[in-house]
């Protein structure tokens, strides 16, 4: 271990942080009720499945958490190589004191104990987010939240970008406005369904995961008027066609969340190969390069890309580079992972200006796993910065610099509208 990285090491841990996309609130839990909410969140739980895990245990709800843990335990220790239980590691024993190098069947009793003893501490959270140095986290609005001055609100908005898409299009119809039956008035509908979402809940993002099996054009209002009735006499709508249908009510809502001040969030590299199948990172390079026109077209919204597969980071970096309204943040999903995260961030420290993207979102459901999840972040951003630094590419207070601006100061302008001082 390096001078330079000790002290970026040092620096980046007492920096302040942003997560920019958690699922904080989601079935009502905000901190975890049992050391299985933390031990089965899903980036660890499919580590564990594959390794003899059986899946009963996170598809049967009758069965107590401590018998799921006891039982998983021994799946657990082979998983131990794992990135995700490096982090679950971290924060068991950061967050708990726990001291043993593994969970086992000499200690996953403690540790439950222990979790649940956190349970009816009403200080717990606001704790938690204090040791991780995350000033602010984004969650669903429709959860009220326990700790509000330490969240900002977005919304799942697939219904109105992809209305059809992962579910019937007459269900989003339906979620979007009451009375669409023309291209104009499901235009309006998503006009005034972002208002009142703006209005009545402040949410200051939409989260959005495109299918991979969309391929975006621009499509008039005439067209996309057939189509719609087309889809509102049940009949079948062919890939192309869908895609057209989808087209439309995305440059719909790309522009309004432009008018609104809205980030729109884009989630690329994820798809299920077979019905109900388990999602896998997948690229289809005709996804992102048809979106180019997409971000053109809508120069005053901001859009910022997640990835869950290492090949597109290059190529998301070359297209944040040229257009000025896209940015790319962290790494999803299987993208999280030690050697990922350092190529996205040297590519990105090397190839953006400071403050044109976002290191960090946890994707977290209880926030335990915002602590796990930032840990790494600020592991692989340290040592990103220390071998530019050591190559001779940045000054050490440069390296300083742009470590606080892409955990902090970035999301803090992009997300909350705060201007950096």
């Amino acid at each position: 271990m390096s001078d330079t990285y000790r002290y970026l090491s040092g620096a980046v841990q007492e920096m302040p942080a942003i997560d920019v996309h958690s699922h904080q609130g989601t079935g009502g839990i905000w901190q975890a009720r049992s050391l299985w909410e933390i031990l089965s969140y899903h980036w660890l739980g499919t580590d564990l499945r594959c390794a003899g895990c059986p899946a009963e245990l996170f598809s049967n709800s009758s069965l107590d958490p401590r018998e799921k843990v006891r039982q998983a335990v021994p799946w657990a220790r082979l998983a131990r190589n794992t990135v995700n239980h490096w982090c679950f590691m971290n924060l068991v024993r950061d967050l708990y004191g726990f001291e043993a190098p593994y969970l086992d069947e000499s200690n996953w009793e403690w540790l439950c104990a222990a979790v649940e003893e956190k349970v009816g501490d009403p200080e717990w959270e606001r704790h938690v987010l204090a040791q991780s140095g995350v000033e602010s986290a984004a969650a669903p609005f429709h959860s009220p939240a326990r700790v509000p001055e330490r969240y900002f609100p977005y919304e799942a908005g697939e219904y109105m970008f992809c209305p059809g898409m992962g579910r019937s299009a007459q269900e989003c119809l339906a979620k979007i406005g009451e009375g669409i039956h023309s291209a104009e008035s499901l235009a309006t509908a998503i006009r005034d369904n972002l208002q009142f979402l703006v209005n009545a809940h402040q949410i200051r993002a939409l989260h959005v995961w495109v299918p991979l099996t969309w391929t975006y054009s621009h499509v008039e209002e005439g067209r996309a008027d057939t189509l719609l009735h087309k889809s509102l006499a049940f009949a079948h709508l062919e890939q192309s066609e869908e895609d057209e249908l989808v087209s439309f009510a995305a440059d719909r809502t790309a522009e309004v969340c432009g008018e609104l001040g809205l980030v729109v969030q884009l989630f690329c590299g994820s798809l299920s190969l077979h019905e109900g199948g388990p999602y896998v990172s997948v690229y289809r390079p005709e996804w992102l390069r048809a979106l180019v026109p997409f971000f053109a077209r809508h120069a005053q919204t901001q859009f910022d890309l997640f990835l869950a597969t290492r090949p597109i980071g290059h190529e998301a970096a070359v297209l944040a580079r040229n257009y000025p309204n896209l940015h790319v943040s962290g790494a999803w999903w299987q993208a999280f992972t030690p050697s990922t995260l350092l190529e996205f961030f040297r590519d990105r420290l090397e190839m953006l200006p400071m403050n044109k993207w976002n290191a960090f979102y946890s994707d977290a459901y209880c926030v335990e796993w915002i602590y796990g999840k930032i840990s790494l972040t600020r592991n692989r951003l340290a040592l990103a910065l220390s071998e530019m630094v050591e190559e001779g590419l940045v000054a050490r207070d440069t390296a300083v610099e742009m470590a606080r601006r892409v955990l902090y100061d970035n999301p803090r302008e992009m997300y909350l509208g705060i201007e950096t001082g």
